[in-house]
């Protein structure tokens, strides 16, 4: 009876010794809830979710953690999503379950745990996937990445930068403030194009928030700078688009700046010659 009806027999040998991940998995499916609860508490008791998430897969993971959720009280549900972002972070080709998994388990924990794990190893992060998760909590953890940005690895302020991007908070945009002046010139260059691909700043504030960047010592710093305010910036970039076209010597830079002045020239013409005729049509008519 290997897989068979659960007993409550079973539980006492369980507490001398864990029963195989498989057949817990199993045998979970034919508990009834107060079996369930008794099981989960000698699992805490036991400190079996740590043995679960070493030895089974991925699916059978995520499903027996969401099960025994329900029965964890608040001082083993922070372990247990320790262990879950630990998962997270190992060599697992299903990063998506377990992204899901800490969806469903969820509480304020969750986001320190989850950067925490990705600040350790970020090139195994989906920035989309863990933004969504951090979704509920995205200005608050756009803040944390603020206040931690300047004392992180290149590689994680690199993740983060693309992070900030995704999450899209006024938390966020101060990420983009500090890496705009970063040692790291590839990660200047990712904080004007992210600026640019995320929409948190335009207008007015563009220009100034832009300005270390416009006037950075290298040209694709400054080239992207560029990019970002012909993009967003409207009628009120070509000025400043103007001065720099005038007075920066890098190539690069001035073609960005000529390619933007000249479209804006364009559709102005375009727009003149409409106006123009559209009231020649209406004179017509009063002819």
């Amino acid at each position: 009876m290997l897989f068979g009806g659960y007993k409550p027999a079973m539980l006492e040998k369980w507490r001398i010794k864990p029963p195989a991940a498989a057949k817990l998995v199993k045998m979970w499916l034919k508990m009834g809830e107060n079996e369930r609860s008794e099981a989960a508490a000698c699992a805490w008791e036991q400190g079996w979710p740590e043995q679960w998430l070493d030895n089974i897969s991925d699916q059978a993971a995520y499903k027996m953690l969401t099960a025994v959720w329900p029965y964890a009280d608040a001082a083993t549900r922070k372990p247990l999503l320790s262990l879950a972002v630990r998962r997270l972070g190992g060599d697992s080709k299903q990063h998506t379950l377990l992204l899901c998994l800490l969806n469903e388990l969820h509480d304020d924990d969750t986001p320190g745990l989850l950067l925490a794990a990705a600040f350790s190893e970020p090139d195994k992060y989906d920035v989309t996937e863990a933004a969504a998760l951090l979704a509920p909590w995205q200005e608050a953890c756009g803040m944390a990445l603020a206040v931690r940005f300047a004392d992180m690895p290149p590689a994680a302020r690199r993740w983060t930068v693309r992070l900030s991007g995704e999450l899209k908070s006024g938390g966020t945009l101060r990420v983009l403030e500090a890496a705009l002046i970063d040692a790291e010139a590839d990660i200047r260059v990712l904080a004007a194009k992210t600026v640019q691909t995320s929409h948190l700043c335009k207008g007015e504030d563009l220009l100034d928030f832009l300005a270390p960047a416009l006037a950075d010592v290298l040209p694709n710093v400054r080239m992207a700078a560029c990019e970002t305010l012909g993009l967003l910036g409207g009628t009120a970039a070509i000025p400043t688009l103007r001065r720099i076209l005038a007075a920066d010597t890098a190539w690069q830079v001035k073609a960005m700046c000529s390619s933007f002045i000249d479209r804006w020239e364009k559709r102005l013409a375009e727009d003149i010659l409409r106006d123009e005729g559209e009231l020649y049509l209406k004179d017509g008519d009063k002819q």
